[in-house]
């Protein structure tokens, strides 16, 4: 036993530029080098595995289309796309009224100032219904805005704002998986 009271303590600083000088060799710089490497590729796997994820944007836009189909219980989203901080188009498919499957989307603009907060802006459809014009817009190809005057409406109602008041726990905030067959 009094070779183990003979041993020399080293302290925590020692440890420290031990390990410092290892690192400034050559197999200190790999095994630091692939060690860094490996976590980051890791968090990258594990960032990528997740859903991706949208903004309140997503249910209000959804809200407003569920509103100007017929038979909103049979509406399915298929894909979403953000093109800004403000605005989001919906792929969805749904019946209508003559049992045909329809797929048709929605793209929705938003405002936000400080007297109404989040608000629509615009709302365009690919095909005509009741709430859009009836002349497609300039330039634009087949496309037909909604009337102002039915995003004003949806504006008053109260469906955006318990939309923003609800418990995001609550709200399906990822996006829809795009079904095999589905093309746009």
């Amino acid at each position: 036993m009094s070779n183990m009271d003979e041993t020399p303590k080293v302290t925590w600083q020692e440890h420290a530029i031990a390990f410092k000088n290892w690192l400034l060799t050559k197999s200190g710089k790999i095994t630091a080098g692939t060690t860094i490497g490996l976590l980051l590729l890791t968090l990258l796997i594990m960032k990528a595995c997740e859903p991706a994820k949208t903004t309140i944007l997503y249910p209000i836009c959804s809200a407003f289309a569920e509103q100007n189909i017929q038979f909103p219980e049979t509406m399915r989203h298929n894909l979403v796309e953000e093109y800004s901080s403000l605005s989001l188009r919906i792929y969805y498919s749904h019946i209508d009224g003559f049992g045909q499957y329809l797929t048709e989307f929605v793209e929705c603009s938003f405002g936000q100032n400080e007297q109404r907060g989040l608000f629509m802006k615009a709302a365009i459809y690919n095909t005509i219904n009741g709430v859009t014009k009836k002349v497609p817009l300039k330039n634009k190809g087949r496309l037909y805005q909604v009337e102002q005057k039915h995003i004003d409406l949806f504006n008053q109602s109260t469906t955006p704002q318990i939309i923003r008041d609800m418990d995001p726990e609550k709200l399906n905030f990822n996006y829809p998986e795009p079904p095999e067959d589905f093309t746009f």
